[in-house]
């Protein structure tokens, strides 16, 4: 008997959906526990100490372990003097909120065409006293880029798979002198990777950032000791591979912008 329900979990939990709920709602549970033991703020990496209503952000925001290799790259952006980042496909403010308070000279403008996004994404500025810093708007247009040409900016574009038609320097020049973070939706596009390197060749560097899983999680021994719960905790749902192309405008490392 004891053989037969091994089998029918296994055939149960080896199922995609099924094993997605599952860890889903651990990670729920594990969210509810630590958000009341630990408070509403980010632990760990470049945007710790960002709080974040814990109703609209999943546990992987508040242990900062989300998006973790993107952490190398944020943390050289940080060490250049923005005067504005655009934030495009802001959902709830985790960057643009979060980047509004470690660079305290830029301006900050996010964009998102869920007008609920949008509400959230205000709302975590406020709860961070950042509600003048951080604009919030609709729709991006691909004219708006020239809206900012000759500033240092920096821009944060995640627009599932909307990305392949707004990012084009041959159309929008003022792209050319900003530096890009934007995660790849490669499901909308092969070899989309390529494509942007193509687009970017001749005025920025480039590096394409691969989706890996944590492989330290020491600082969470303390908080979640069991290995099944770190790796619940981490989860991010995510249904394909995803990769992030970091682009540093030349004529910005130079300092000629």
């Amino acid at each position: 008997m004891r053989t037969m329900l091994r089998r029918a979990a296994y055939r149960v939990f080896a199922n995609d959906a099924a094993f997605s709920r599952f860890i889903g709602w651990r990670r729920s549970v594990l969210k509810q526990t630590l958000v009341g033991r630990l408070g509403d703020q980010v632990l760990h990496g470049p945007l710790a100490g960002l709080r974040l209503d814990p109703a609209h952000s999943e546990l992987p925001k508040f242990l900062g372990t989300y998006e973790h290799v993107l952490h190398g790259w944020l943390a050289g952006a940080l060490a250049r003097d923005y005067q504005t980042v655009l934030n495009i496909g802001c959902a709830e403010g985790y960057y643009a909120v979060g980047l509004a308070r470690l660079l305290p000279r830029a301006r900050v403008l996010a964009f998102d065409i869920d007008p609920r996004q949008q509400a959230i994404c205000r709302a975590n500025a406020e709860r961070n006293g950042l509600g003048g810093r951080v604009a919030v708007s609709g729709r991006f247009e691909g004219a708006m880029f020239a809206d900012h040409a000759g500033e240092r900016c920096l821009v944060l574009c995640d627009i599932e798979g909307g990305e392949i038609d707004l990012l084009r320097p041959d159309l929008w020049p003022a792209l050319a002198h900003m530096d890009l973070l934007v995660e790849l939706h490669e499901e909308h596009m092969q070899n989309l990777a390529e494509e942007f390197i193509r687009r970017f060749a001749a005025s920025h560097e480039f590096i394409h950032i691969l989706r890996q899983y944590p492989t330290d999680l020491a600082f969470l021994d303390q908080i979640l000791p069991a290995e099944q719960d770190q790796l619940a905790a981490c989860y991010e749902n995510r249904t394909g591979p995803t990769s992030w192309m970091g682009l540093t405008a030349r004529s910005l490392a130079t300092g000629q912008a």
